[in-house]
């Protein structure tokens, strides 16, 4: 358990391939979605003014960064280290190139000075960054039937682009099993190696060095975040979304996943930690609550067994 450290209201948090939690905070009121004439309510891909963030990042209990980034044109979503540089997303993308959402990534150095933009796609569910500074981006189903260019489009459900925003692979489902219609949760492990877990029939797939090596039908479904480990996969809650509540289960090359155990996450006072939002890294689990940032790796689930 950690401390929560960014000033103002959490809207973004994943851990980078260093190890390190990133979290961004924005410093003003949010202006994250707008209304229509009709009475309808959309996503805003852009404040009505701009947006200060305050990007924060602790590897093992130290802050490693602690830099306010101003003035941003767009509602961020997704954050993550690039090399040395910092990668701030909003989760969806204008369809017209003149328009400024439509370069959606936005990349900084650690003073927080502005180096260049990026067109990573609309409807952005993940991101996460390797070492080497790729850039895999997952997405949910308004992309698969979306409208943008297929060279800047997410129709394949997973992405992985170079750090100047061109595609270096596009996800292709092994045979026996369908495309993705929205991809729920992502974890790249290493630089070679990348999981994912995805709608409608929910299989776990390992790619290594963008190849199919390994699927798996795990019984659950609607969990949005997991860690893996070797033969054993750390699953959030599903659908139902039970606060602090994992589900851990082997994994045997041809079988389905064998569940092993139901596991309920408790803070310091025994309370369940109901976690505003989750990341799924390598092989651990990252909690952020309202004021703590907690860590589950799969070693210590085992250990409860």
């Amino acid at each position: 358990m950690a401390e929560l450290v960014p000033e103002g209201e959490l809207v973004a948090f994943n851990a980078g391939p260093d190890g390190g939690v990133y979290l961004v905070a924005a410093r003003k009121s949010l202006d994250y979605r707008h209304g229509s004439a009709a009475g309808a309510n959309f996503p805003a891909i852009a404040p009505a003014e701009t947006q200060d963030y305050h990007v924060v990042a602790t590897r093992n209990g130290k802050v490693v960064l602690d830099v306010l980034i101003t003035d941003v044109a767009l509602n961020i979503h997704h954050v993550q280290p690039i090399g040395e540089d910092i990668l701030l997303l909003c989760a969806r993308c204008s369809e017209r190139e003149d328009d400024a959402g439509w370069l959606n990534g936005r990349i900084y150095n650690r003073q927080g000075e502005f180096l260049r933009a990026v067109c990573l796609g609309d409807a952005i569910q993940d991101c996460q960054a390797t070492a080497a500074s790729a850039i895999w981006t997952s997405y949910f189903d308004e992309a698969i039937y979306g409208r943008l260019p297929e060279e800047i489009s997410g129709s394949s459900g997973l992405v992985c682009w170079d750090r100047m925003g061109s595609k270096r692979y596009e996800y292709a489902p092994p045979d026996g099993f369908g495309p993705i219609d929205d991809c729920y949760a992502l974890n790249v492990a290493t630089d070679d190696d990348a999981w994912c877990y995805y709608y409608s029939d929910f299989p776990l797939v390992h790619l290594h060095k963008y190849e199919v090596v390994a699927t798996h039908i795990v019984p659950i479904e609607g969990s949005n975040a997991f860690a893996v480990e070797g033969r054993h996969v750390l699953f959030a809650d599903g659908y139902d979304r039970g606060p602090g509540i994992f589900h851990l289960f082997a994994l045997d090359p041809g079988k389905p996943a064998k569940p092993l155990a139901r596991l309920a996450a408790h803070d310091e006072d025994g309370a369940p930690i109901g976690a505003t939002m989750l990341a799924g890294r390598g092989n651990s689990m990252f909690m952020a609550t309202a004021d703590y940032l907690y860590r589950l790796d799969v070693s210590t689930a085992l250990s409860c067994l």
